[in-house]
């Protein structure tokens, strides 16, 4: 950002943009950049842009801050002033510009070079508003000890002490405004990065909703992600169901492909084991995922909305000869996606992620693709296992769950060995042995 700033043979207007998930440290980078820079600028003027009313109001103060006067058309006042032809250089700062829909951000930017602009928001397509934008990623583990160990105001720690500083980064996933907070709950509760660790394990929603009186970011880890949800949830439906079917998968790695296969039917095997096509709905996927993902048009506009948001991310992974689109989540992201519903529709959601797992495999196939997909897939499985013997939570209709998986497990080791490319991985051998135990225990299930 520095550099960019700095290219003095551009003439164009500089507008830098940083998107990303909310508490990844958006806001805390603009402010860093403009005061290691603020010999640089005659002024710095930080604008909140989370509506177009906060807006303009901090606009009139930029207004009357600048003296320019009682005009009734002060933003315009603010505009023209910024866009005299003097050497004065300017930083504005707009701040969480989450809501590109609402409003023209862009109606509001004064069109100077000498003026200088920071975005930052949530939604990944702010970048069209810049020449230049940086996606924020998770802090790396030695900068995350190095602000945890800082804001716990953690001096000379011992061996001991710093392996529990890397394990509470590990559990926090390197979300910086989590780091930041878990640091200022140690130093504020004389706490331990140890007995953090432990409280984690029991009370983790309450330590994620935990936000320091003094600091001057209000909001915690939920709170910063809340108004995302309930807008989601609002205006976007549909995705939001898609987002609670992503947590309850393996978040990490969620395939595409999973996702196109509720689109056609698989062959599966009745009671006689006589094959038969089964459609995705008659398998027990919710019926409006299945519309969803059957119209090009909304599925496209529901996972924009997901990006939009930066809850997900997208990447390509090959597959084979082919090119894979995958969406991931943030493991806090996940938790807090499963944590904020009711108990019946954590329940409705393992039931569907067991059910698309399910949907993914044809019960008899020699097609060697299926092992390739299963290499994308698999982890699903271990993920969807775990939920088996967790009846409290997710409900008592065990045998039916136990059944889809192990005929997923069966469905791949079978085209394994046909295609005579049996695979022993860690994970093979953890699959295959929860396989042993599900058979044992549900006898046939």
């Amino acid at each position: 950002m520095h550099n960019y700033f700095s290219d003095i043979l551009d003439q164009r207007q500089r507008r830098f943009v940083i998107y990303g998930l909310g508490g990844s440290g958006k806001t805390q980078l603009a402010l860093n950049y403009a005061f290691k820079n603020r010999l640089r600028y005659a002024g710095v003027f930080f604008v909140d842009a989370n509506t177009e009313i906060s807006l303009q109001d901090d606009y009139e103060r930029v207004h009357d801050s600048l003296n320019l006067g009682s005009p009734k058309a002060k933003i315009s006042a603010v505009q023209l002033y910024f866009q005299r032809k003097d050497s004065l250089n300017w930083l504005l700062i707009f701040d969480n510009a989450d809501d590109l829909e609402a409003y023209d951000l862009s109606s509001y930017f004064p069109i100077s070079e000498n003026v200088h602009i920071i975005i930052t928001s949530r939604d990944h397509s702010s970048s069209e508003l810049a020449l230049e934008g940086s996606l924020l990623e998770m802090m790396e583990l030695g900068e995350s000890k190095t602000l945890l160990l800082s804001r716990a105001g953690l001096i000379n720690p011992t061996e001991q002490t710093l392996q529990d500083v890397e394990n509470v980064v590990k559990q926090l996933s390197y979300l910086p405004l989590a780091l930041d907070q878990a640091g200022a709950y140690m130093r504020t509760r004389q706490c331990s990065p140890a007995a953090y660790l432990r409280r984690f394990e029991t009370e983790r929603e309450r330590l994620l909703r935990f936000s320091p009186k003094l600091s001057s970011y209000k909001k915690s880890v939920i709170t910063a992600w809340e108004v995302s949800y309930m807008r989601l949830e609002t205006d976007a439906p549909l995705a939001s169901k898609l987002l609670l079917l992503f947590s309850h998968l393996d978040f990490r790695r969620i395939s595409e492909d999973l996702l196109l296969g509720l689109t056609k039917p698989v062959t599966k095997m009745d009671f006689s084991g006589n094959p038969h096509l089964v459609n995705a709905v008659d398998n027990g996927i919710d019926p409006e995922v299945v519309e969803l993902m059957e119209d090009a048009n909304e599925y496209d506009e529901a996972i924009q909305k997901l990006l939009s948001f930066s809850i997900i991310r997208d990447y390509v992974e090959q597959v084979g000869a082919r090119d894979v689109r995958v969406f991931s989540l943030h493991p806090l992201v996940a938790y807090y996606t499963q944590s904020r519903v009711v108990q019946a529709v954590k329940r409705h959601s393992v039931e569907q992620a067991i059910n698309v797992l399910s949907h993914a495999f044809p019960e008899w196939s020699t097609n060697f693709s299926v092992v390739e997909f299963g290499r994308l897939t698999r982890s699903h499985l271990i993920r969807c296992l775990s939920y088996i013997d967790q009846a409290e939570t997710y409900g008592s209709n065990l045998e039916e769950h136990a059944r889809k998986l192990l005929l997923v497990i069966w469905s791949v080791r079978t085209v394994q060995l046909y295609n005579m490319k049996p695979r022993k991985t860690e994970t093979d051998v953890q699959m295959l042995s929860k396989a042993f135990d599900l058979a044992t225990k549900y006898g046939d299930a």
